[in-house]
């Protein structure tokens, strides 16, 4: 019996987060969880901790939680923004971008081989794979906002 679409994409993001945490945990010290937020503050930061935790679709005392434990590990940092007392801003320190950069290189030898000895066409992957995640993934509904892309 051939599996079905859902039960394939389940399998190979299972499988990729999977080995992906595996790399990060043996090689960086860090989770799936850390890396997503290491990504996000690469291009973004400094970030408000609320937008970061829009980006990262979480609330914000669980974002806080979680930044609290990565700011003692060095990886980044958290100060009042000095045009607005009550907002944090979030920032990779160097020790955070140099993990990111380094991880995310590391994560992306390991998929461009998985792929390559699959056959599968990278391009082609990528190009299909980058229309499905426009397509799924919009911006997080914020205040004033209902959510509908017509109104």
């Amino acid at each position: 019996m051939t599996k079905g679409l859902t039960t394939l994409i389940h399998e190979v993001v299972w499988a990729m987060d999977r080995k992906a945490d595996e790399i990060l945990k043996r090689d960086y010290g860090i989770s799936v969880s850390w890396f997503r937020v290491l990504v996000v503050l690469k291009d973004t930061a400094p970030i408000t901790q609320h937008s970061l935790a829009q980006r990262l679709r979480h609330s914000d005392p669980a974002v806080s939680r979680l930044l609290e434990r990565m700011t003692k590990s060095g990886l980044l940092s958290v100060a009042i923004d000095p045009d607005h007392g009550r907002k944090r801003l979030v920032s990779l320190t160097p020790a955070g971008r140099s993990v990111v950069v380094s991880a995310d290189s590391a994560l992306e030898d390991l998929f461009v081989s998985d792929l390559t000895q699959a056959q599968i066409d990278i391009s082609e992957f990528s190009s299909s794979m980058s229309a499905l995640s426009l397509h799924l993934i919009r911006p997080p509904i914020t205040e004033g906002t209902t959510g509908n892309v017509d109104s």
